[in-house]
């Protein structure tokens, strides 16, 4: 998940649904421990971990480097287990992450978005990204002719063109 959306309520709540999460979280939020947060472990030494649990919920914060502090929620795993100063957690997050870096990638180059401080159109804006990348690849999936005579496929379609 995007840590911009990830909260601990809203992993809860997935989880009753039997949808896990694991992702990264914003170390400005409400919910989190002020022994996770970068203030508590600025004189952290790289490789210091902490964990903290709650129920079925776990948040992992490692300090990779000195001044840098990277926290992790997950609904799917609750173990301890460090691997070369990394939780397994985090190595976990950081071989599935691919798949979210790509599709911020790609709907970033052609994005809805505006500044916003309001939470709920930055959620909608993003959704709106998303359903159009979406429509993109149903759309260069279901017409092959289309996808081999013009170069800027996706340019073409997120202006609106007729075709």
């Amino acid at each position: 998940m995007d840590r911009k959306f990830i909260i601990i309520f809203l992993a809860k709540e997935l989880l009753k649904e039997k949808v896990t999460t694991v992702g990264t979280m914003r170390s400005d939020r409400r919910d989190l421990p002020t022994e996770l947060r970068p203030v508590s472990l600025k004189n952290a030494q790289p490789g210091t971990v902490r964990f903290a649990f709650a129920e079925d919920t776990t948040l992992v914060s490692n300090v990779p480097k000195k001044g840098k502090v990277v926290t992790v929620l997950c609904t799917q795993h609750c173990n301890m287990k460090v691997t070369d100063d990394k939780p397994d957690i985090i190595l976990f997050y950081n071989s599935t992450k691919a798949g979210v870096d790509v599709l911020d990638k790609c709907i970033r180059t052609y994005s809805c978005c505006r500044g916003t401080r309001r939470r709920q159109m930055a959620v909608l804006f993003n959704l709106i990204d998303i359903a159009a990348y979406n429509a993109y690849i149903l759309f260069r999936e279901t017409n092959d002719q289309w996808a081999k005579q013009y170069k800027k496929k996706k340019k073409r379609i997120l202006e609106g063109e007729s075709f």
